[in-house]
Protein backbone atom coordinates (compact mmCIF):
# COMPACT_ATOMS: atom_id res chain seq x y z
CA UNK A 1 0.00 0.00 0.00
CA UNK A 2 2.79 2.24 0.61
CA UNK A 3 3.97 2.20 -3.00
CA UNK A 4 0.70 3.40 -3.99
CA UNK A 5 0.42 6.49 -1.68
CA UNK A 6 3.72 7.21 -2.01
CA UNK A 7 3.49 6.78 -6.28
CA UNK A 8 0.07 9.41 -6.18
CA UNK A 9 2.34 11.83 -3.70
CA UNK A 10 5.81 11.80 -5.70
CA UNK A 11 3.11 12.37 -9.19
CA UNK A 12 1.07 14.98 -7.28
CA UNK A 13 3.89 16.90 -6.27
CA UNK A 14 5.57 16.72 -9.36
CA UNK A 15 2.98 18.51 -11.66
CA UNK A 16 2.33 21.05 -9.04
CA UNK A 17 5.87 22.05 -8.39
CA UNK A 18 7.55 21.30 -11.89
CA UNK A 19 5.07 21.98 -14.54
CA UNK A 20 2.18 24.90 -13.80
CA UNK A 21 3.53 27.21 -16.56
CA UNK A 22 3.11 23.64 -19.07
CA UNK A 23 -0.29 22.81 -17.71
CA UNK A 24 -1.57 25.94 -17.42
CA UNK A 25 -0.96 26.39 -21.57
CA UNK A 26 -2.55 23.32 -22.39
CA UNK A 27 -5.87 24.15 -20.34
CA UNK A 28 -6.51 26.74 -22.73
CA UNK A 29 -8.09 25.84 -26.49
CA UNK A 30 -5.60 26.72 -29.20
CA UNK A 31 -7.24 24.94 -32.32
CA UNK A 32 -10.38 23.14 -33.14
CA UNK A 33 -10.07 20.14 -35.43
CA UNK A 34 -14.17 19.11 -37.02
CA UNK A 35 -15.69 17.81 -40.07
CA UNK A 36 -17.95 20.13 -42.19
CA UNK A 37 -19.71 18.62 -44.75
CA UNK A 38 -16.99 16.48 -46.43
CA UNK A 39 -14.26 18.50 -45.44
CA UNK A 40 -11.94 18.66 -41.91
CA UNK A 41 -10.87 21.84 -41.06
CA UNK A 42 -8.38 22.99 -38.39
CA UNK A 43 -9.34 26.42 -36.86
CA UNK A 44 -7.00 28.91 -35.18
CA UNK A 45 -9.63 29.87 -31.79
CA UNK A 46 -7.69 32.99 -31.28
CA UNK A 47 -7.78 34.72 -34.70
CA UNK A 48 -11.03 32.48 -36.09
CA UNK A 49 -9.16 31.94 -39.21
CA UNK A 50 -9.13 27.96 -40.61
CA UNK A 51 -5.76 27.51 -41.41
CA UNK A 52 -6.55 23.93 -42.82
CA UNK A 53 -9.34 22.51 -45.21
CA UNK A 54 -9.17 19.06 -46.80
CA UNK A 55 -10.15 15.87 -47.36
CA UNK A 56 -7.57 14.61 -44.62
CA UNK A 57 -8.30 14.16 -41.19
CA UNK A 58 -4.51 12.89 -40.53
CA UNK A 59 -3.53 16.06 -42.02
CA UNK A 60 -5.93 18.68 -40.45
CA UNK A 61 -5.20 17.37 -36.84
CA UNK A 62 -1.14 17.46 -37.47
CA UNK A 63 -1.41 20.90 -38.92
CA UNK A 64 -3.12 22.12 -35.40
CA UNK A 65 -0.64 19.98 -33.32
CA UNK A 66 2.61 21.62 -35.02
CA UNK A 67 0.80 25.06 -34.99
CA UNK A 68 0.17 24.89 -30.99
CA UNK A 69 3.76 23.54 -30.74
CA UNK A 70 4.79 26.56 -32.80
CA UNK A 71 2.39 29.15 -30.40
CA UNK A 72 4.43 27.34 -27.27
CA UNK A 73 2.29 24.75 -26.28
CA UNK A 74 -1.79 24.62 -25.83
CA UNK A 75 -4.77 22.31 -26.44
CA UNK A 76 -6.09 20.98 -29.55
CA UNK A 77 -9.61 20.41 -29.10
CA UNK A 78 -11.37 17.80 -31.66
CA UNK A 79 -15.55 17.92 -32.39
CA UNK A 80 -17.59 15.17 -32.33
CA UNK A 81 -17.74 15.57 -35.50
CA UNK A 82 -14.95 13.59 -36.23
CA UNK A 83 -16.16 10.51 -34.53
CA UNK A 84 -15.33 7.76 -37.04
CA UNK A 85 -12.73 9.99 -39.29
CA UNK A 86 -10.45 8.10 -40.86
CA UNK A 87 -6.92 8.33 -40.61
CA UNK A 88 -4.20 7.88 -43.47
CA UNK A 89 -1.43 8.43 -41.66
CA UNK A 90 -0.42 8.72 -38.34
CA UNK A 91 -0.35 11.68 -35.69
CA UNK A 92 3.10 13.16 -34.28
CA UNK A 93 3.62 14.80 -31.27
CA UNK A 94 7.04 17.43 -31.91
CA UNK A 95 9.90 16.95 -29.64
CA UNK A 96 9.70 18.78 -26.40
CA UNK A 97 6.13 19.72 -26.22
CA UNK A 98 3.64 20.73 -24.56
CA UNK A 99 0.19 19.78 -26.08
CA UNK A 100 -3.74 18.16 -24.69
CA UNK A 101 -5.00 16.18 -27.41
CA UNK A 102 -9.31 15.99 -26.27
CA UNK A 103 -11.91 14.92 -27.78
CA UNK A 104 -15.42 15.98 -27.56
CA UNK A 105 -17.06 14.10 -24.71
CA UNK A 106 -17.92 11.24 -24.06
CA UNK A 107 -14.97 10.31 -26.83
CA UNK A 108 -13.81 10.46 -30.84
CA UNK A 109 -12.85 7.90 -32.43
CA UNK A 110 -10.55 7.49 -35.46
CA UNK A 111 -10.26 5.01 -37.21
CA UNK A 112 -6.73 3.85 -38.99
CA UNK A 113 -6.07 3.24 -42.72
CA UNK A 114 -2.95 2.67 -42.98
CA UNK A 115 0.40 0.50 -41.59
CA UNK A 116 2.04 1.99 -38.66
CA UNK A 117 1.43 3.76 -35.01
CA UNK A 118 -1.51 5.73 -34.88
CA UNK A 119 -0.16 8.44 -32.70
CA UNK A 120 3.65 8.59 -31.53
CA UNK A 121 5.51 11.09 -29.38
CA UNK A 122 8.99 11.40 -27.45
CA UNK A 123 10.62 13.84 -24.50
CA UNK A 124 7.58 16.37 -23.45
CA UNK A 125 4.77 16.54 -22.02
CA UNK A 126 1.40 15.72 -22.52
CA UNK A 127 -2.84 15.01 -21.98
CA UNK A 128 -4.60 12.62 -24.38
CA UNK A 129 -8.21 12.37 -23.49
CA UNK A 130 -11.89 11.33 -24.73
CA UNK A 131 -10.49 9.05 -28.03
CA UNK A 132 -10.97 6.20 -29.31
CA UNK A 133 -8.99 4.61 -31.38
CA UNK A 134 -9.69 1.54 -33.57
CA UNK A 135 -6.92 -0.39 -35.41
CA UNK A 136 -8.64 -1.97 -37.71
CA UNK A 137 -5.70 -4.63 -37.13
CA UNK A 138 -7.11 -7.12 -39.85
CA UNK A 139 -6.32 -4.66 -42.92
CA UNK A 140 -3.16 -2.67 -40.97
CA UNK A 141 -0.32 -3.10 -38.77
CA UNK A 142 1.49 -1.32 -36.14
CA UNK A 143 0.84 0.18 -32.46
CA UNK A 144 -2.07 2.42 -31.27
CA UNK A 145 -0.05 4.81 -29.07
CA UNK A 146 3.37 5.16 -28.38
CA UNK A 147 5.47 7.52 -26.05
CA UNK A 148 8.99 7.25 -25.90
CA UNK A 149 11.33 9.06 -23.32
CA UNK A 150 14.51 8.85 -22.20
CA UNK A 151 13.63 7.96 -18.47
CA UNK A 152 14.48 11.17 -17.37
CA UNK A 153 12.99 14.40 -15.91
CA UNK A 154 11.95 15.73 -19.42
CA UNK A 155 9.57 12.21 -20.45
CA UNK A 156 6.91 12.93 -17.46
CA UNK A 157 4.17 13.98 -16.48
CA UNK A 158 2.07 12.35 -18.98
CA UNK A 159 -1.73 11.62 -18.16
CA UNK A 160 -4.50 9.62 -20.49
CA UNK A 161 -7.74 10.12 -19.25
CA UNK A 162 -10.53 7.76 -20.58
CA UNK A 163 -9.07 6.17 -23.84
CA UNK A 164 -10.46 3.25 -25.66
CA UNK A 165 -7.94 1.69 -27.94
CA UNK A 166 -8.63 -1.34 -29.74
CA UNK A 167 -8.12 -3.85 -32.40
CA UNK A 168 -4.04 -3.32 -32.77
CA UNK A 169 -2.62 -5.61 -34.78
CA UNK A 170 0.71 -5.39 -31.79
CA UNK A 171 0.47 -3.07 -28.81
CA UNK A 172 -2.85 -1.01 -27.65
CA UNK A 173 -0.42 1.48 -25.42
CA UNK A 174 3.19 1.68 -25.31
CA UNK A 175 5.02 3.67 -22.83
CA UNK A 176 9.01 3.82 -22.62
CA UNK A 177 11.35 5.91 -20.74
CA UNK A 178 8.85 7.90 -18.64
CA UNK A 179 8.25 9.02 -15.36
CA UNK A 180 5.65 10.00 -12.91
CA UNK A 181 2.62 9.53 -15.39
CA UNK A 182 -0.65 8.51 -14.96
CA UNK A 183 -3.61 6.40 -16.72
CA UNK A 184 -7.38 6.94 -15.34
CA UNK A 185 -9.86 4.81 -16.81
CA UNK A 186 -8.23 3.39 -20.17
CA UNK A 187 -9.92 0.77 -22.08
CA UNK A 188 -7.73 -1.68 -24.66
CA UNK A 189 -8.24 -4.68 -26.00
CA UNK A 190 -10.75 -6.54 -28.77
CA UNK A 191 -7.74 -8.21 -30.18
CA UNK A 192 -4.56 -6.63 -29.94
CA UNK A 193 -1.51 -8.49 -29.32
CA UNK A 194 -0.53 -6.54 -26.23
CA UNK A 195 -2.73 -4.35 -23.81
CA UNK A 196 -0.31 -1.76 -22.32
CA UNK A 197 3.27 -2.45 -22.95
CA UNK A 198 5.54 -0.75 -19.76
CA UNK A 199 9.33 -0.23 -20.50
CA UNK A 200 11.95 1.55 -18.04
CA UNK A 201 9.34 3.65 -16.49
CA UNK A 202 9.18 5.49 -13.53
CA UNK A 203 6.12 5.76 -11.09
CA UNK A 204 3.15 5.00 -13.15
CA UNK A 205 -0.48 4.86 -12.14
CA UNK A 206 -2.79 3.24 -13.74
CA UNK A 207 -6.34 3.68 -12.50
CA UNK A 208 -9.64 2.19 -12.98
CA UNK A 209 -8.42 1.06 -16.07
CA UNK A 210 -10.01 -2.06 -17.83
CA UNK A 211 -7.52 -4.35 -20.20
CA UNK A 212 -9.42 -7.20 -21.58
CA UNK A 213 -9.17 -10.08 -24.37
CA UNK A 214 -5.85 -9.29 -25.87
CA UNK A 215 -4.44 -11.90 -27.58
CA UNK A 216 -0.88 -12.22 -25.46
CA UNK A 217 -0.57 -10.28 -22.14
CA UNK A 218 -3.19 -7.71 -20.80
CA UNK A 219 -0.38 -6.00 -19.61
CA UNK A 220 3.55 -6.38 -20.02
CA UNK A 221 6.22 -4.73 -17.95
CA UNK A 222 9.86 -4.86 -18.96
CA UNK A 223 13.40 -3.35 -18.78
CA UNK A 224 14.27 -3.27 -22.07
CA UNK A 225 15.02 -0.01 -24.45
CA UNK A 226 16.53 1.97 -21.95
CA UNK A 227 18.35 -1.00 -19.14
CA UNK A 228 19.97 2.19 -16.90
CA UNK A 229 16.34 3.00 -16.04
CA UNK A 230 14.74 -0.16 -13.74
CA UNK A 231 10.76 0.28 -14.46
CA UNK A 232 9.62 0.82 -10.91
CA UNK A 233 6.65 1.81 -8.99
CA UNK A 234 4.60 0.42 -11.06
CA UNK A 235 0.89 0.80 -9.08
CA UNK A 236 -2.29 -0.99 -10.59
CA UNK A 237 -5.13 0.62 -8.82
CA UNK A 238 -8.61 -0.81 -9.03
CA UNK A 239 -9.76 -1.45 -12.73
CA UNK A 240 -9.62 -4.99 -14.12
CA UNK A 241 -7.78 -7.36 -16.29
CA UNK A 242 -9.10 -10.49 -17.95
CA UNK A 243 -9.42 -12.79 -21.20
CA UNK A 244 -5.62 -12.50 -22.20
CA UNK A 245 -2.81 -15.49 -21.55
CA UNK A 246 -1.13 -13.37 -19.08
CA UNK A 247 -3.08 -10.90 -17.18
CA UNK A 248 0.44 -9.09 -15.99
CA UNK A 249 3.07 -10.31 -17.23
CA UNK A 250 6.54 -8.23 -15.48
CA UNK A 251 10.26 -9.17 -16.12
CA UNK A 252 12.99 -7.32 -14.62
CA UNK A 253 11.17 -5.02 -12.92
CA UNK A 254 10.97 -3.51 -9.28
CA UNK A 255 7.64 -2.29 -7.19
CA UNK A 256 5.01 -3.68 -9.10
CA UNK A 257 1.62 -3.59 -6.88
CA UNK A 258 -2.18 -4.08 -6.85
CA UNK A 259 -4.49 -2.60 -4.82
CA UNK A 260 -8.48 -3.48 -5.42
CA UNK A 261 -7.92 -5.14 -8.88
CA UNK A 262 -9.97 -7.59 -10.06
CA UNK A 263 -8.56 -10.12 -12.61
CA UNK A 264 -9.96 -13.03 -14.15
CA UNK A 265 -9.93 -15.78 -17.05
CA UNK A 266 -6.56 -14.98 -17.83
CA UNK A 267 -5.96 -18.29 -19.44
CA UNK A 268 -1.83 -19.00 -18.21
CA UNK A 269 -2.07 -16.68 -14.76
CA UNK A 270 -3.25 -13.70 -13.55
CA UNK A 271 -0.17 -12.26 -12.18
CA UNK A 272 3.38 -13.64 -13.67
CA UNK A 273 6.46 -12.20 -11.69
CA UNK A 274 9.83 -12.77 -13.30
CA UNK A 275 12.64 -11.29 -11.42
CA UNK A 276 10.68 -9.06 -9.95
CA UNK A 277 11.95 -7.84 -6.43
CA UNK A 278 9.31 -6.37 -4.57
CA UNK A 279 5.62 -6.15 -4.91
CA UNK A 280 2.55 -5.46 -3.32
CA UNK A 281 -0.69 -7.49 -3.76
CA UNK A 282 -3.77 -6.78 -1.62
CA UNK A 283 -7.40 -6.07 -1.78
CA UNK A 284 -7.94 -8.30 -5.55
CA UNK A 285 -10.46 -10.42 -6.49
CA UNK A 286 -8.43 -12.91 -8.75
CA UNK A 287 -10.18 -15.55 -10.38
CA UNK A 288 -8.89 -18.60 -13.48
CA UNK A 289 -9.85 -21.76 -14.22
CA UNK A 290 -6.87 -23.44 -16.12
CA UNK A 291 -4.44 -25.79 -14.73
CA UNK A 292 -2.00 -23.33 -14.07
CA UNK A 293 -1.36 -20.77 -10.73
CA UNK A 294 -3.62 -17.66 -10.69
CA UNK A 295 -0.06 -15.90 -9.44
CA UNK A 296 3.68 -17.52 -10.57
CA UNK A 297 6.88 -16.24 -9.26
CA UNK A 298 10.04 -17.43 -10.92
CA UNK A 299 13.91 -16.61 -12.79
CA UNK A 300 16.70 -17.50 -13.21
CA UNK A 301 19.69 -18.04 -10.49
CA UNK A 302 21.46 -15.26 -11.73
CA UNK A 303 19.95 -12.79 -11.08
CA UNK A 304 16.96 -14.11 -9.28
CA UNK A 305 13.82 -15.01 -9.30
CA UNK A 306 10.88 -13.38 -7.04
CA UNK A 307 11.97 -11.74 -3.97
CA UNK A 308 9.95 -9.95 -1.47
CA UNK A 309 6.52 -10.13 -2.53
CA UNK A 310 3.81 -9.64 -0.10
CA UNK A 311 0.48 -11.28 -1.15
CA UNK A 312 -2.85 -10.76 1.63
CA UNK A 313 -6.19 -9.77 1.73
CA UNK A 314 -6.83 -10.76 -2.02
CA UNK A 315 -10.12 -13.23 -2.73
CA UNK A 316 -8.97 -16.10 -4.50
CA UNK A 317 -11.55 -18.25 -6.78
CA UNK A 318 -9.53 -20.93 -8.36
CA UNK A 319 -10.55 -24.18 -9.90
CA UNK A 320 -7.23 -26.05 -11.34
CA UNK A 321 -6.94 -29.54 -10.37
CA UNK A 322 -4.41 -32.32 -11.82
CA UNK A 323 -5.39 -35.70 -13.23
CA UNK A 324 -6.28 -37.43 -10.45
CA UNK A 325 -8.92 -34.29 -9.55
CA UNK A 326 -6.61 -33.01 -6.31
CA UNK A 327 -6.44 -29.08 -6.40
CA UNK A 328 -3.75 -27.23 -7.83
CA UNK A 329 -1.65 -24.56 -6.22
CA UNK A 330 -3.21 -20.94 -6.33
CA UNK A 331 0.25 -19.35 -5.95
CA UNK A 332 3.71 -20.68 -6.92
CA UNK A 333 7.11 -19.53 -6.72
CA UNK A 334 10.25 -21.52 -7.99
CA UNK A 335 13.59 -22.38 -6.21
CA UNK A 336 15.04 -18.77 -7.27
CA UNK A 337 12.42 -16.71 -5.65
CA UNK A 338 13.29 -16.03 -1.24
CA UNK A 339 11.69 -14.27 1.21
CA UNK A 340 7.85 -14.04 -0.07
CA UNK A 341 5.07 -13.51 2.57
CA UNK A 342 1.85 -14.51 1.97
CA UNK A 343 -0.76 -13.16 4.29
CA UNK A 344 -4.52 -13.92 5.60
CA UNK A 345 -6.77 -14.42 2.10
CA UNK A 346 -9.63 -16.09 1.51
CA UNK A 347 -10.68 -18.35 -1.54
CA UNK A 348 -12.89 -21.18 -2.52
CA UNK A 349 -13.47 -24.66 -0.92
CA UNK A 350 -10.81 -25.93 -1.90
CA UNK A 351 -8.62 -22.84 -1.56
CA UNK A 352 -6.45 -24.23 1.82
CA UNK A 353 -5.17 -27.37 0.17
CA UNK A 354 -1.77 -26.51 -1.73
CA UNK A 355 -2.39 -23.23 -1.58
CA UNK A 356 1.11 -22.39 -1.99
CA UNK A 357 3.64 -24.03 -3.67
CA UNK A 358 7.34 -23.81 -3.87
CA UNK A 359 9.59 -20.98 -3.16
CA UNK A 360 13.03 -20.56 -0.46
CA UNK A 361 12.18 -19.16 3.00
CA UNK A 362 8.91 -18.22 2.07
CA UNK A 363 7.10 -17.11 5.19
CA UNK A 364 3.21 -17.76 5.24
CA UNK A 365 0.93 -16.50 8.24
CA UNK A 366 -2.21 -17.30 6.79
CA UNK A 367 -3.54 -19.80 9.59
CA UNK A 368 -5.88 -21.92 6.86
CA UNK A 369 -2.62 -22.45 4.20
CA UNK A 370 -1.31 -25.58 3.67
CA UNK A 371 2.07 -26.25 3.81
CA UNK A 372 3.16 -23.95 6.64
CA UNK A 373 6.02 -21.13 6.48
CA UNK A 374 9.53 -22.46 5.25
CA UNK A 375 11.67 -20.17 7.51
CA UNK A 376 14.89 -18.17 6.75
CA UNK A 377 18.27 -19.82 7.99
CA UNK A 378 18.82 -19.22 12.13
CA UNK A 379 15.13 -18.32 12.35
Amino acid sequence: MKFKVWGLIILAALIAAGSESAIAAMSRVNYVVYKDGSAYKARNEATGTVDYSGDDAALAIQKAIDAVHAGGGGKVFLKESLHGAELNSGLKMPLNASIALIGEEPFVMLIKHFNGDMLTAGKGRYIIKNLALDGNRKSYSGDGIVIKGDGGGGSNQHIFENLFIIRMKEVGLRLIGLYCCQLSNVHIGEGCKVGLYIDSCSTLNILNSEIWNNLQSGVEIATETLPHYTSTNINFIGGSIGGNQYGVKANGAYAVNFSGTHMEANSINCIALQSVRTSVITGCTLSQDTKTPVIRGWGAADPYGAWNVHIFGNQFGFYGKDEKDNPLPVIQFDDNSYYNVVGVNRGSPDFTYNYVSGGKYTQVTDPQCKPKSTPAPGK
